[in-house]
């Protein structure tokens, strides 16, 4: 066995200690502290037992699943294969921190990367939208990458299976979150834009399989209703966009640091917190360029 080949199973040996001490860790908590999570348990435990005699959870509450992205936590904590919701919770939790890190190790192996920046991605496993509980854009992460990932395959060399994959994989990240689908399209489309196969016929066979997210979004903008509203999203959207969106527009400057600023009180934490987001993008930016 050559050096690189004993550095490569010691890594190896030592990620997959890493990934399974935090699944386990993040999974067996008694109770995880996460703002908006106990909200998604309600709405699981309302889906799990909704109908069933002994609760009057049909007389105020409609499951409505589909044709929703952010249901993929409800429909995975209601499966009645799972004792109670909150095992079913920490399964979920215990998937994440399981997914998170394979997926980013096996999407540096398919660009052909090095093994150890796959490390990094456990840094960001307890982040800013982890700590608001936030269970489908969490899940989410780890399925973009997924599919990136399928998508990269796919660029790269012919195949249905990894077509088929490609396809159920943007459906999953639609279920789990919206916007994160779109990036997954988004990044289908920029692998498909660099294929080796530069035959148009074959370029937009694989660009056409993102079809099936943008007719979710699709229904979901005409049939959906709104969480809060009770408006379609279509309409909710466009009183979004024609109002509040220009008006708080100067707001989304905070997406620089709000992952980060808590680490420090005061504008030390703003400014550290915006080094950090410049320094991620400059490290996208410069290879670009």
């Amino acid at each position: 066995m050559t050096e690189s080949d004993s550095q490569k199973r010691c890594f190896l040996a030592a990620f997959a200690a890493l990934v399974i001490l935090h699944s386990i860790a993040v999974s067996s908590s008694r109770l995880l502290p996460f703002t908006d999570l106990p909200n998604h348990l309600a709405a699981s435990t309302i889906a799990r037992h909704y109908g069933e005699p002994g609760n009057e959870f049909i007389r105020y509450y409609s499951v409505d699943l589909f044709p929703r992205p952010n249901v993929l936590h409800i429909a995975f904590c209601s499966l009645n294969i799972f004792p109670s919701v909150e095992s079913a919770n920490r399964a979920w939790f215990f998937l994440y921190a399981l997914l998170l890190p394979l997926s980013a190790l096996l999407l540096t192996r398919r660009l052909g990367g090095a093994l150890w920046p796959a490390a990094l991605s456990l840094l960001l496993l307890y982040s800013y939208s982890v700590s608001w509980g936030f269970a489908g854009y969490m899940i989410a992460v780890p399925l973009v990458l997924i599919s990136a990932w399928a998508s990269a395959g796919m660029a790269m060399k012919r195949g249905a299976r990894l077509a088929a994959a490609s396809v159920s994989l943007m459906l999953l990240v639609f279920f789990a979150h919206a916007l994160a689908a779109l990036f997954a399209v988004v990044l289908h489309l920029a692998f498909m834009a660099g294929a080796r196969d530069t035959r148009p016929a074959r370029k937009a066979a694989n660009c056409l399989t993102v079809l099936p997210v943008p007719a979710m979004l699709t229904a979901w903008w005409l049939y959906g209703r709104s969480f809060w509203f009770g408006r379609s999203t279509a309409e909710y959207l466009s009183c979004y966009y024609t109002g509040d969106f220009f008006a708080t527009f100067i707001n989304r400057v905070k997406i620089l640091f709000l992952d980060n600023y808590n680490l420090f009180d005061g504008a030390a934490g703003i400014i550290i917190g915006t080094a950090f987001s410049l320094a991620i993008i400059a490290a996208a930016l410069i290879p670009l360029v």
